[in-house]
Parts: C-alpha cells; sequence; structure tokens
C-alpha cells in the first residue's frame, strides 16, 4: 500500500500542469557620473526575477481520496558593473548574484470517513545562492593587468513546515504504513 501511495505521488510530480509563467525585470539602470575630481565612473544594473506555479491534482472516487500537488518556482539574477575611468588606469568590477528555490505543496484529502481526514504538507527543497565578484585593473599603454575573482556560495537546507498542530496529527494518522491484514 505505501509502494502504491509513493507511486501515485510520482506520477503526480510528473504530470504537473503549469498555471503562471512570468518573467520580470525588476531593474534596468545606466548611471554615468564625472566625480569632483574629473573621473569618470560608470554604473550599470540589471535584475531579473522568474516564477512557475504549476500543479496537479488526482481525485478517485473509487478509493475516496484525493491528492494534489502546487510546486512554486522562482529564480533572481542581478548582474552589474562598475567602471572607473581615467588617463591613467581604468578599473572594472563586475558582479553577479542569483539563486532558484521551490517551494512544494501536498494536499492529500480521504473522504471516506467522518469527519474528513486531510493533510497538508509544505516543503522546500535545499537551494544555493550565488554571487561572484571580477576585479580587473589595468593601466593604459603597459602590460600592467590585475584580476582577482571572488565566488561565494550560500547554502540553505531544505525543510519542511508545520503548518498547525491539527494538521499534523492529521497527517500522522493519514501518512503512517497500514500493517497488513494476515490470513492467519
Amino acid at each position: 500500500m505505501v509502494l502504491h501511495r509513493q507511486r501515485r505521488l510520482k506520477r503526480l510530480l510528473e504530470a504537473l500542469v503549469p498555471y503562471i509563467n512570468a518573467n520580470f525585470l525588476i531593474i534596468d539602470q545606466s548611471h554615468s557620473v564625472v566625480l569632483q575630481n574629473g573621473i569618470n565612473v560608470d554604473l550599470n544594473l540589471k535584475g531579473a526575477l522568474s516564477t512557475d506555479v504549476s500543479g496537479s491534482v488526482e481525485v478517485s472516487m473509487w478509493n475516496k481520496n484525493a491528492h494534489a500537488k502546487v510546486k512554486n518556482k522562482g529564480a533572481l539574477l542581478v548582474n552589474g558593473f562598475c567602471r572607473v575611468d581615467t588617463s591613467f588606469v581604468e578599473s572594472h568590477v563586475d558582479f553577479a548574484m542569483g539563486g532558484n528555490s521551490v517551494l512544494d505543496m501536498f494536499v492529500n484529502l480521504d473522504f471516506a470517513k467522518n469527519p474528513m481526514a486531510i493533510c497538508l504538507q509544505v516543503e522546500q527543497p535545499s537551494f544555493i545562492f550565488r554571487h561572484n565578484v571580477r576585479k580587473t585593473e589595468t593601466i593604459p599603454g603597459s602590460k600592467h593587468l590585475i584580476k582577482t575573482l571572488k565566488r561565494r556560495s550560500m547554502f540553505f537546507p531544505g525543510k519542511s513546515f508545520n503548518v498547525f498542530k491539527k494538521n499534523s496529527d492529521s497527517c500522522k494518522i493519514m501518512l503512517q504504513p497500514k500493517k497488513k491484514k494476515s490470513f492467519w
């Protein structure tokens, strides 16, 4: 029975129907400033946010139960550079930061019993947020070149959210493995 339930949930994962797909440009700015000492500074920022909401539902009138899954995916990316340009030195800094995450919601409903049992589960798988910075410095007319690259990654472990106590009690009853009745 548990294996059958796992196969059914696997089918739910594979048959997701897209509901909302959207891409948003959250920032697009370019500034050029001449400082008081005559140095030119150029700054450029671009950022995008992408989201995808999809889900699936399976209802069985025979078994008197239903299963649903909603998958919320999102990604964020911000790129930018800053350039300082003088007659004697050029300095350039590029940076990029971004990551993507998922929030899964599962609903199991058993309406064979009275009162009806419902189990809501909310999970967030682990994800990584990355931040890269590249610095370049050159002197025009010479072979002087300095490049540095720093990469940082922040790991966020996966977690499950405890919705409320009554839901947790209902999930314990619904999702525990059923004992097989022996013939003897």
